[in-house]
């Protein structure tokens, strides 16, 4: 290769990462502008249903990663570690159920809709990236998901075109600052914080508890 075809190349890599991060920008700008303007109630069963199971999806992400072992996981699944999981997600997870009912509906009402053609790239690349790894391909049950994320791109791609967007630049630092990149925790997504909080919270109960039946056999073994 050519010194000016390597330049090419990486022209053409620095450009393609320049329109991925300009893509989830944009995504993020019309996302948050979506929430502002689409007047809905999101039922609270929705809330509900996908409280539990992001609360279970973090105990398994914990268990997976080792973070911790399955005695202290089936202490912090009570019914009060739900409760206090599902207060503090729920904001994001409000917010993103109201994103996804108005992409729908934007969807139906502009007739985007994703071809077979889109779906059977998009799963044949999953295929060959799992067949890679060594792991397991379950099209049935990656179908759904696979077309839910490619019709939100579309209607993101619509939107945009018709959205009146005002590019504004900002440093890592400013993006940090205000609650985005890797420091955000928006959507209910996996918060170390929170169940740290929580693990001290069970164990104190627990010393509370050991420290009353400790009184309590003292007393009944006395005079």
């Amino acid at each position: 290769m050519t010194a000016d075809g390597l330049k090419a190349e990486l022209r053409e890599a620095v450009d393609v990462e320049v329109a991925r991060e300009y893509e989830e920008a944009r995504n993020t700008a019309l996302e948050n502008s979506l929430n502002e303007v689409f007047d809905v109630i999101v039922p609270e069963t929705l809330v509900d249903n996908q409280s539990r199971e992001k609360f279970s999806q973090m105990l398994a992400e914990m268990r997976s990663s080792g973070q911790t072992n399955d005695e202290d996981l089936q202490k912090m699944v009570t019914a009060e570690n739900m409760d206090k999981y599902k207060a503090i997600a729920k904001p994001g997870l409000t917010k993103s159920i109201r994103i996804n009912m108005a992409l729908e509906a934007i969807a139906k009402l502009e007739g985007v809709k994703v071809s077979e053609e889109e779906m059977s790239e998009q799963l044949g690349s999953l295929a060959k990236q799992a067949e890679k790894e060594g792991g397991e391909f379950d099209e049935e049950s990656l179908r759904p998901r696979v077309e839910s994320a490619l019709l939100r791109k579309l209607v993101f791609d619509v939107l945009a075109e018709k959205a009146d967007l005002v590019i504004e630049y900002k440093t890592p630092e400013q993006v940090e600052a205000e609650g985005g990149g890797p420091g955000g925790r928006g959507g209910g997504e996996f918060d170390e914080k929170l169940m740290d909080d929580l693990m001290r919270k069970q164990e104190e109960e627990e010393r509370k508890q050991a420290a009353v039946r400790a009184a309590a056999a003292e007393e009944a073994g006395g005079p």
